[in-house]
């Protein structure tokens, strides 16, 4: 049985920090080059000479180019044990390509562009010879929700009256309402409330013959038109989602008329009683976690944004140049200006590791108590809520949290409820959502122990779920399932899938707590945050009750050496380690002396 319950444990639950190092990797290969690929400038300038002045000559261009897909990384000059003693960060320097044109001439240089701090393979950053972590920030997924207005009960003539709010990207958030005299307003960010048309004249001039209606001009259209940003971006978790509940097939990433005609005529069923949908915005489908690289690559896009800022800067050196310099060495006078240089994107990753939110100062006081902070997720920082807007729907715990959030695990103060820690089984999907897994049931038999289905919530709801790993067989039970946003009950013979562990719905640190099932929850709570303090880190004795994630949080923390073969540990000293199986005899060098007696605890626990 217990070796069942290992094996469990060992290989089918993923590693406790797969979620740091996936995002951090996702980020370097996959979108450190798209960054790059959309940030370009044009300058446009007039090359005539003084003694030229009665010829009309056309202006030339002058403009950069990255060359994206080959980038490259240098190896870093310090390790990470050098970097600490010398209390330099532990980072690389890239370059990229890049593509200069004046003309007809073009002249491809590497240019050196910033350091990227590296992640360690224990999930955490070094910042100036300090080990810090950046917490992973759980807030509202881009898309549009709908809910009813809260004043509507109070006023019959506003009665059954709805409002929605789309969630970009990046961009403020718009909010499109209908009054009792079923007239369409919208709001967003600083911007005086403006009737619908109104808003389209200014948002895209080529509809607006084809679907306004009116051709008076309202004299707020030239300020809201001035104020409107360039581009509402929704991405392509907005717009598949926005797709999805609109029941239009739009690709454009960016929010289009053909959306604000579909969300009017929504909110009018709505009003009229034709559809009844109200989102919940607890809900955890509607919820997505932004990890280490989605908010590295937020920081690269704020750094090429300052970028090309500063490169529009040098306009005024660009002119001189063209018009001192000789034809044949204009361009690498132009060149010679740094326009582009490395101070924007520092500086930008220094704000972020030195004072954002989200950036914190490792809890290192034991094993138990690092990898706790390391999968801590918090809703508050930027794109967030604060703690003096936070109510108490938003601190509760949600029937979707099952699995995915721990209901345990949280702050004692202020932050509570708006401080989380993962579960032990969680995993993530492409879409930032949080899974957890289940198996696989038909006509009350499990068919295959060991093969998992991870769900999110959006494809929980679409099943009859047990939460419980003994099914009865009684056809005649009935067992509680969840379903939508209440709880309803289902046939025994009608269940789909059961809970894949027992304890799958806790974190890490309510597993260590003996018989956690039959404490109260506040004790339970004060017991978790307790265990961090508990566990010893000098002189490590074996505890007499244990549980077994024990030896889970030293092997995924990587704090300890670790082989690739199997075997049985036959001498450890502080310079060599054996161990031996039937094929091989293994041989590690060197091996630190403060972690051999955490490889002795783990020998003689197991």
């Amino acid at each position: 049985m217990f070796c069942i319950l290992f094996y469990k444990f060992l290989f089918f639950l993923s590693d406790f920090l797969e979620i740091q190092r996936k995002s951090f990797y996702w980020f370097l290969n996959y979108q450190f080059g798209k960054e790059f690929s959309i940030s370009q400038i044009s300058l446009l300038r007039d090359v005539r000479r003084p003694f030229d002045k009665k010829q009309a000559s056309p202006g030339q261009l002058f403009n950069y180019n990255f060359l994206h897909n080959n980038y490259k990384f240098l190896r870093p000059a310090l390790n990470i044990q050098e970097s600490i003693i010398r209390a330099k960060t532990y980072c690389c320097n890239f370059y990229i390509p890049v593509e200069f044109n004046f003309s007809n001439e073009s002249v491809i240089q590497w240019v050196f562009l910033g350091t990227l701090p590296l992640l360690t393979r224990r999930g955490h950053f070094i910042i100036n010879g300090t080990p810090r972590i950046v917490l992973n920030q759980i807030i509202r997924s881009p898309g549009i929700y709908f809910n009813k207005n809260k004043n509507s009960s109070s006023n019959s003539k506003s009665a059954n009256l709805y409002y929605s709010e789309i969630i970009f990207q990046r961009g403020p958030w718009i909010r499109l309402e209908i009054d009792y005299k079923k007239k369409i307003w919208i709001s967003i960010q600083d911007i005086a409330r403006l009737p619908l048309e109104t808003f389209l004249k200014s948002f895209n001039k080529k509809y607006k013959d084809n679907i306004l209606l009116q051709k008076n001009i309202i004299s707020k259209t030239s300020s809201l038109r001035r104020s409107l940003p360039s581009h509402l971006e929704l991405g392509q978790i907005g717009r598949f989602r926005l797709n999805k509940k609109l029941n239009i097939c739009v690709q454009s990433l960016s929010l289009t008329p053909i959306d604000l005609v579909a969300i009017t005529n929504k909110l009018y069923n709505l009003t009229l009683g034709y559809e009844s949908f109200v989102d919940d915005i607890d809900d955890l489908k509607n919820r997505r976690l932004k990890t280490i690289g989605e908010l590295l690559k937020n920081q690269l896009t704020r750094g090429l944004i300052r970028l090309k800022n500063f490169f529009i800067k040098k306009n005024k050196k660009f002119d001189q140049i063209i018009e001192t310099s000789s034809p044949s060495k204009v361009l690498k006078n132009l060149m010679k200006i740094s326009a582009l240089n490395c101070q924007p994107i520092n500086s930008t990753f220094k704000e972020f590791f030195h004072s954002h939110q989200l950036s914190q100062y490792l809890d290192q006081s034991n094993p138990l108590a690092e990898i706790t902070h390391k999968r801590r997720l918090s809703c508050l920082g930027s794109g967030g809520i604060s703690n003096e807007t936070a109510g108490m729907e938003i601190r509760g715990i949600h029937r979707t949290h099952y699995g995915r959030i721990c209901p345990i695990e949280t702050p004692e103060g202020r932050n509570a409820g708006l401080v989380n820690s993962l579960t032990i089984a969680v995993s993530l999907n492409f879409q930032g959502f949080l899974e957890t897994p289940f198996v696989e049931i038909y006509k009350q038999h499990l068919q295959n122990q060991k093969k998992i289905v991870f769900f999110c919530v959006e494809k929980q709801m679409s099943q009859n779920v047990f939460f419980n790993q003994k099914l009865w067989k009684s056809k005649n039970l009935f067992v509680p399932i969840i379903k939508s946003q209440t709880q309803k009950k289902c046939a025994v013979n009608h269940i789909h899938f059961l809970a894949f562990n027992p304890q799958q719905f806790i974190s890490i640190g309510a597993t260590c707590i003996p018989f956690v099932e039959h404490n109260d929850a506040n004790r339970a709570l004060m017991g978790s945050n307790m265990q961090r303090q508990a566990l010893s880190l000098l002189k490590l004795e074996q505890p007499i009750v244990n549980t077994l994630n024990s030896f889970r949080i030293l092997s995924d923390l990587r704090d300890i050496p670790t082989t690739g073969v199997s075997g049985v540990i036959t001498y450890i000293s502080s310079k060599v380690s054996k161990i031996s199986n039937p094929k091989i005899i293994y041989e590690n060098q060197p091996i630190s002396k403060s972690n051999i007696f955490r490889l002795e605890k783990i020998f003689f626990q197991f």
